[in-house]
């Protein structure tokens, strides 16, 4: 956000990479299922296995770089992404 409060302006297309927390224990589950979900939005990104937590319980997923063609488009992908089972945070 803006100092305002107002939501960052981006100029679309974008391009954008996610990172993506997950729990460890569910990181194989998590990965086939946000496949599927960058699948239904017409996006094949690379999917990249990143640190994991000091205590082993979260790994991040990286993707590669995506172009993003609204806001809408961003805001639904990353809600999608964020309902998949064992996902913590997508930034």
């Amino acid at each position: 956000m803006s100092p305002e409060g107002a939501p960052l302006e981006l100029k679309f297309p974008v391009s954008w990479k996610f990172r993506i927390i997950v729990e460890t224990a569910a990181v194989a589950a998590a990965e086939a299922a946000l496949r599927e979900v960058f699948q239904r939005w017409g996006l094949t990104p690379e999917l990249t296995s990143g640190a994991g937590s000091r205590s082993g319980t979260y790994r991040t997923l990286a993707t590669s770089e995506l172009e993003i063609v609204s806001r809408a488009q961003l805001e639904g992908l990353a809600r999608d992404l964020a309902a998949v089972p064992g996902v913590r945070v997508v930034l």
